[in-house]
C-alpha cells in the first residue's frame, strides 16, 4: 500500500489540540503508512492543501470558511470539534452533555446552591455543556445565571482587552454569593478568575470556578490555580485518526458520531471551597482537605470536628447529601485520576500517593465507583 498523505488542521497553542496531535501521530506510530502535515486551522491552508492533495484530514472545524472549503474539496476529512455542529463532517468528540453534568455534580457536592456559567452561546460545545450544567442544578433546585462571552480559540487580534473584564464585573456583581461557576473553557476560567481579584472577590469562597480541557497552562498560571475537567483529548486524536484510515480505504461514514466520555475534574484550589453554613461540616471538610492521603478513619474526622461521629454523620448527610466516608473516598478518587493522567508513576505509587491503602484497594474503588480500573482509566485518557 502506497504512503497515504494526511493533512492536520490544528492550531498546536492549546494543550488540547496538540494532545489531540500526539493521540494521531501514536496511531500512526504503530503502523500506518502515513506522511503527515500540520498546519494552522486557517482557510488560507485550503489552496496549499488542495495543492499537496491529500488523501485525508483531520481538522479543528471552528471556521465556516474553512469548513466550506474543505466540503468543496470533497475528500475525506474528520472533525475533532462540536464548535459549528457542521453535519457534513463525521466528528470524534467528547460528550459535552456529560461534561455539563459532571461540573454540576462537582459543584454540587461541594454545597453550592447558586450557579452559573460563563461561555459562548454560539459554539456547538458551550451551549451542549450549559444546557446539560443548567438542567443537572435545576434538579437539584439550585439557581442559574450565564454570562455569554465569546471563547473561540483565535479571536481577532482588534478585539478589545478589557471587554470580556467589563461584561463579568457587571455580572458577578448581581450573582448571589457564594456561587460555583462553570466556565466553557480554562481560558474563559482564567479570565474570570482574574475579574474576581480585581473586584477582591474571593475565589473560591465566594465564586467557586470550574474550567475544561485541563490546560496545565491557563489551570496552572491562574490565581488561584483552577480546577478543570480533563478531555480525552489523546483517545479523540487516536479514534479520530482510525475514522479516517477507514475513511481512505473506502469504507463508509458511520452513521453516528464517535463521542467520549469526560475523563474527570482535576481538582485545583478555584473550586476547594466547603458552601454550606455548617461549621462543624466545614470544619470536617477543611481536616479531610489536609489530611485524605494519609490513613484517616471516620471516627478521626468525628474527632477534628468536635463532635460524635453519629452526629457528625447526620449534619454531613443533611449539608452535603454523603457520608464522610464518601467524601474521603471522593477526593482520593480525584486525586487518583488527576495522577494517572498527568503523571507516569505506576499503580502502587499513583494509590499511596492518592491515600489509598494500596494498589489492590484503589483498583477495587475505582471499579465500584468509575465501573473501570485504574489502568483502563489511564488507556482512555493516553492510549498512545
Amino acid at each position: 500500500m502506497h504512503e497515504r498523505r494526511v493533512a492536520l488542521l490544528m492550531n498546536r497553542d492549546s494543550s488540547h489540540t496538540r494532545e489531540v496531535c500526539a493521540g494521531v501521530l501514536g496511531y500512526v506510530a504503530e503502523g500506518a503508512r502515513w506522511f503527515v502535515h500540520l498546519s494552522p486551522s486557517d482557510p488560507r491552508a485550503l489552496e496549499p492543501l488542495k495543492e499537496w492533495q491529500p488523501d485525508g484530514v483531520i481538522a479543528h472545524l471552528f471556521n465556516e470558511e474553512l469548513a466550506d472549503g474543505l466540503a468543496a474539496w470533497g475528500g475525506p476529512v474528520v472533525n475533532i470539534t462540536s464548535t459549528l455542529n457542521d453535519p457534513r463532517f463525521p466528528m470524534v468528540e467528547v460528550k459535552h452533555d456529560a461534561v455539563g453534568v459532571m461540573a454540576a455534580e462537582h459543584l454540587l457536592e461541594r454545597g453550592f446552591r447558586h450557579f452559573g456559567f460563563a461561555g459562548s452561546d454560539r459554539s456547538g460545545f458551550a451551549v451542549s455543556r450549559k444546557q446539560a450544567f443548567h438542567r443537572r442544578v435545576q434538579e437539584a433546585g439550585g439557581s442559574f445565571a450565564a454570562c455569554h462571552v465569546e471563547d473561540l480559540p483565535l479571536r481577532d487580534p482588534g478585539t478589545s482587552w478589557s471587554g470580556m473584564q467589563e461584561t463579568f464585573s457587571g455580572w458577578l456583581r448581581d450573582l448571589p454569593k457564594p456561587v460555583g461557576v462553570l466556565c466553557s473553557m480554562d481560558g474563559v476560567a482564567r479570565r474570570l478568575a482574574a475579574t474576581c481579584r480585581s473586584m477582591d472577590l474571593n475565589v473560591p469562597e465566594e465564586v467557586a470556578i470550574l474550567g475544561v480541557n485541563d490546560d496545565e497552562f491557563e489551570c496552572v498560571v491562574a490565581r488561584p490555580n483552577l480546577s478543570s475537567i480533563a478531555i480525552p483529548a489523546r483517545r479523540i486524536g487516536y479514534d479520530a485518526a482510525g475514522l479516517l484510515e477507514n475513511l481512505m480505504a473506502g469504507e463508509p461514514r458511520p452513521q453516528i458520531d464517535i463521542t467520549l466520555q469526560p475523563l474527570g475534574v482535576v481538582s485545583r484550589r478555584s473550586t476547594e471551597a466547603e458552601a454550606t453554613e455548617d461549621e462543624i461540616v466545614r470544619t470536617a471538610l477543611r481536616y479531610i482537605r489536609a489530611n485524605y492521603r494519609e490513613p484517616i478513619r471516620v471516627d478521626d474526622v468525628a474527632d477534628a470536628a468536635g463532635r460524635p461521629r453519629r452526629t457528625l454523620e447526620r449534619r454531613f448527610r443533611r449539608a452535603l447529601d454523603r457520608t464522610v466516608l464518601d467524601e474521603i473516598t471522593r477526593r482520593r478518587i480525584e486525586t487518583a485520576r488527576r495522577l494517572l493522567v498527568e503523571t507516569d508513576l505506576d499503580i502502587g505509587g499513583i494509590a499511596k500517593r492518592s491515600g489509598f491503602s494500596d494498589a489492590r484497594r484503589m483498583a477495587v474503588v475505582f471499579r465500584e465507583r468509575l465501573g473501570r480500573t485504574p489502568s483502563d482509566f489511564r488507556k482512555e485518557a493516553r492510549p498512545a
